[in-house]
């Protein structure tokens, strides 16, 4: 795993300093664990975003997409270049992060929580994870070093890739402190 999208609320078609500086701390924080980092916060994105929307919506569709839906796409062939997806600890309260995390899924990304209960809830989703601290990097550094692209070995020691692939569990964050944590 080396290249990682970076998934959370973001809400707002100029983006605030606050959001900048939440994608930003995420991104440095990646980055020192050597993934190549993408981010739809990013300026260069950002401006590539916007240079064509009006373009586009008029030259390849019969009707016009609003911003948000043209954004929307862009970030998802976006991280269909990607490897696994980071969702920090916001991207539930976000339809487009919530996309994002469906797309991931579907399409058998690895997945990253920056939230210990969204790790716990949707850890089995990802082929190869073993046990929810495999999808859990809290973007502190406090977390589990599993998730790291170190190239050898898989989460906890094993094979990458030997674990069964998600259940198709709910996500949200539902009362799950008390949730089992191995499969069944």
């Amino acid at each position: 795993m080396k290249r990682v999208y970076i998934s959370g609320k973001i809400g707002e078609a100029v983006i605030s300093e606050a959001t900048r500086r939440k994608f930003a701390r995420a991104e440095e924080t990646l980055r020192a664990m050597n993934y190549e980092v993408v981010s739809p916060v990013a300026g260069r994105w950002q401006q590539q975003l916007k240079s064509g929307y009006g373009k586009r919506c008029a030259e390849n569709w019969d009707y016009p997409l609003t911003f948000y839906a043209y954004a929307l796409l862009h970030d998802l062939q976006q991280l269909a270049t990607c490897d696994a997806v980071c969702f920090l600890d916001d991207w539930d309260q976000s339809p487009g992060a919530q996309v994002e995390f469906f797309y991931a899924v579907a399409v058998g990304k690895r997945l990253l929580f920056e939230a210990e209960v969204d790790a716990r809830l949707n850890w089995d989703m990802t082929p190869g994870w073993r046990r929810w601290e495999d999808a859990w990097l809290p973007l502190d550094g406090s977390g589990s070093a599993a998730a790291q692209p170190t190239g050898g070995a898989g989460p906890g020691g094993e094979p990458p890739g030997t674990g069964a692939p998600g259940t198709g569990r709910r996500t949200g964050r539902a009362a799950v402190l008390g949730a089992t944590t191995e499969k069944a």
